[in-house]
């Protein structure tokens, strides 16, 4: 979410002068602030592209989303040993494509396999970003 704040112009502005305004008229003084909406819900039509986008991926065995949930996009792939991050990363640019980012859209690589057997998405996890900040969780 961006913040405006026209006043840090106007303060900048006066920063120059030899003698400050006193703290108790600048925290008195009216404030414009522009607050940007969050980045408007995906349509159902750009998430389903983005399922068939990224099911036509060669690594991708299955996957599931939930808008609802803190992670939205959970990716089952076959467990080589590396860290999926990177790939991780790459979908983000998918869905991106298809205009399915929703703000703070959080795509989880997970160990198909694991998730067979009955471990959560969680524990199965091999790599997991958010796609609008590109931020690491739980490395």
């Amino acid at each position: 979410m961006k913040v405006i704040l026209p006043v840090m112009g106007a303060a900048m502005a006066l920063a120059a002068c030899s003698s400050p305004a006193p703290v108790e008229e600048i925290a008195d003084a009216p404030v414009d602030v522009a607050v940007e909406a969050d980045a408007a819900a995906p349509t159902s039509a750009a998430i389903e592209a983005a399922k068939v986008a990224l099911r036509a991926e060669p690594k991708v065995k299955d996957l599931s989303y939930s808008a609802t949930d803190t992670v939205q996009w959970n990716v089952g792939v076959l467990d080589d040993g590396s860290r999926r991050t990177g790939y991780a990363e790459y979908l983000c640019s998918v869905i991106g494509e298809k205009g399915a980012l929703a703000g703070r859209t959080h795509v989880r690589i997970v160990d198909i396999a694991k998730v067979a057997q009955g471990s959560d998405f969680r524990d199965a996890n091999l790599g997991h970003v958010i796609c609008e900040t590109g931020d690491i969780v739980d490395a």
